[in-house]
């Protein structure tokens, strides 16, 4: 098992450009440079504290009120490509609209202030969120919760230009499953690998590692494999927020499965369709492990694993499980799953 060099907490191999506990970049010991300088790791650990700056939703919405039309509040939030749609909607709307009803059923100019005044009310409405949600921002003088290496905190927000917060209290919360659990989840297609790292991320899971099979699907490459973790990270990001965890899940790149062997773990479980009439098994084997060990479970994509696949699964330590009477989707199988671990681990 190999260990993080800032935090000292045992790691996977796979784990090798992050730590998933502590964020650190690089984080695997060498063999030649055991001993390393407690500064440099510091510096890398405060730099996950940097916050950017927002634009002003005042300014966004006074623009939506004036020149959305135009996209203008677009433009000045960053999102050209959303300004540049809105302007051409605009331009065609009121042009094929006003012409339609120029020709067929008005005969006067006013015929293109129609479809001008239904967009511009529909702007009016942007500009009314916007302004909705400054005002739903934090001010001075309220209270906050704030997580920070694992720990949560009651702060006091003393100023938000520039912005200043000060510790209070450190809060007693355990929202954490007493053991680290690896989800290995195959790549599904549309929207469901959303809903399973949403869902997983609120059940207490602690790493996810996505997995290529031979009956896999969605085939991810290159560019798009960096913009879709971008968004995964977010989407972990917000549902760890929203049930209150103290650890933002750690998210692999995609692997072959062929590399499940590299995953360490104490207890290895994989969801196989064959197997299915009773969690017997799964609970059997979840009764038995310690608090603090590692669990990683393996599921798969809509079309089930390949005998190969399963053998070699077998073969490197996994364990097939059923996942009760009925056959499952593969986002269930996920949730399924991860529910009947963390029922086992937290009745402990």
């Amino acid at each position: 098992m190999a260990k993080c060099k800032y935090c000292g907490a045992e790691i996977n191999r796979l784990d090798k450009e992050i730590c998933p506990f502590c964020g650190g970049k690089k984080p695997l010991l060498e063999d030649d440079n055991s001993t390393q300088d407690i500064t440099k790791a510091l510096e890398t650990l405060n730099q996950m504290g940097i916050e950017p700056k927002s634009k002003s939703k005042i300014i966004a919405a006074l623009l939506a009120f004036f020149l959305g039309i135009f996209g203008a509040h677009n433009y000045y939030l960053g999102k050209y490509k959303i300004g540049l749609i809105t302007l051409g909607i605009s331009l065609i709307s009121i042009a094929g609209i006003g012409s339609i009803l120029f020709f067929t059923a008005l005969h006067n100019a006013f015929a293109y202030l129609i479809p001008y005044f239904v967009i511009e009310a529909l702007m009016i409405i942007v500009a009314i969120s916007l302004l909705v949600r400054h005002d739903m921002r934090a001010r001075k003088g309220e209270e906050i919760e704030v997580v920070a290496d694992e720990k949560v905190y009651l702060c006091l927000i003393e100023s938000t230009k520039p912005l200043i917060i000060t510790i209070k209290k450190q809060l007693k919360e355990d929202n954490e499953l007493p053991n680290y659990v690896i989800l290995i989840a195959a790549l599904l297609k549309g929207d469901k690998m959303d809903y399973v790292l949403q869902k997983a991320t609120e059940l207490g899971v602690s790493e996810i590692v996505l997995l290529s099979t031979s009956r896999t699907i969605v085939r991810i490459k290159g560019h798009q494999n960096d913009l879709k973790l971008g968004r995964y990270q977010k989407i972990l990001k917000e549902a760890a927020c929203q049930s209150k965890r103290t650890r933002i899940p750690y998210i692999n790149n995609i692997i072959d499965f062929s590399q499940i062997d590299e995953i360490e773990a104490s207890l290895k479980l994989i969801a196989y369709e064959g197997n299915k009439g009773s969690s017997a098994t799964l609970n059997k084997k979840l009764a038995s492990v310690k608090p603090g060990k590692r669990i990683a479970v393996i599921i798969g994509p809509e079309g089930g694993f390949s005998l190969p696949e399963l053998e070699y699964a077998k073969n490197s330590g996994y364990i097939p499980v059923g996942l009760g009477k009925r056959i499952l989707r593969a986002e269930t199988a996920s949730l399924y799953a991860l529910s009947v671990i963390a029922n086992r681990l937290e009745d402990k």
